[in-house]
């Protein structure tokens, strides 16, 4: 039987974070083959798009196309996990950059215990459990919180490009009023991440708690963060633009009077 690598030894063989994997995965460039939740990568694959694509993969590589660029590459290259992090941390919840189909495209920040438990072995992919998906086709666009198929309530903020809706800024890891959860809803969350409900039942504490009030401000504060976002992705494609017309104003040469 074929050898199946994991994203982390992919990661070590290709010198890029989980989140370039998934980008890459996402857009066809890498053979992937899933196994439940997770995505597996045989060795001679691999191998094989090395030998045909020697150049570093870069996840904030300009093109000639910038507006044409997936949403992942907007947000690479806008550098938006620092920005992600700190606010995960102000916010005292968890924060994910998503596209429309709930495929995470920034590293978690501010990850529970909780998930931190379920998440174990392939990390992200864990994550990317039905509920995502289902935020995308939410009727509301105003954030609310919803409770996840892995317990904790999750809310998202849509992210504009060129007023198109291309993503989600994803909060969650925050515990709804009555938690614990049920002992039905862990065996269905343990079952998702492959695991024991005793696997994770020492981190059931380990979720964000927050007040009615804490919660109204964070459902109060995403939508206004991802506005940000869309604009500073905005301003980013504008400045491209501007650059790229001054650099071929001088590939023109001195014009004559």
């Amino acid at each position: 039987m074929e050898e199946l690598l994991t994203t982390r030894q992919v990661q070590e063989l290709l010198h890029v974070d989980r989140t370039t994997i998934y980008r890459l995965v996402a857009s066809g460039q890498l053979p992937a083959i899933r196994v439940g939740k997770q995505w597996r990568f045989t060795r001679a694959a691999i191998e094989s798009w090395l030998q045909h694509n020697a150049a570093p993969v870069a996840a904030s590589a300009p093109t000639d196309n910038d507006d044409a660029l997936p949403f992942s590459a907007h947000v690479a290259q806008a550098g938006m996990q620092q920005l992600q992090d700190v606010l995960a941390d102000l916010l005292g919840v968890m924060l994910v950059m998503t596209d429309m189909k709930g495929h995470p495209v920034t590293e978690p920040s501010n990850v529970c215990g909780y998930y931190r438990a379920l998440m174990r072995d392939d990390g992200l992919g864990r994550l990317c459990d039905a509920t995502w998906p289902q935020l995308a086709a939410a009727l509301p666009l105003k954030p609310q919180f919803v409770r996840s198929q892995l317990g904790p309530l999750c809310a998202r903020a849509f992210i504009r490009v060129d007023n198109r809706l291309e993503g989600m800024l994803v909060t969650g890891c925050v515990a709804p009023d009555t938690w614990p959860p049920t002992d039905e809803i862990l065996s269905s969350a343990a079952s998702k991440a492959g695991l024991e409900p005793k696997q994770i039942a020492s981190s059931l504490d380990a979720v964000h708690h927050l007040s009615s009030a804490e919660r109204e401000r964070v459902l109060g504060a995403i939508q206004p963060i991802a506005d940000i976002i869309s604009q500073m992705i905005a301003e980013r494609q504008a400045l491209v633009r501007r650059l790229r017309e001054i650099g071929s104003l001088a590939s023109d040469g001195p014009r004559r009077l």
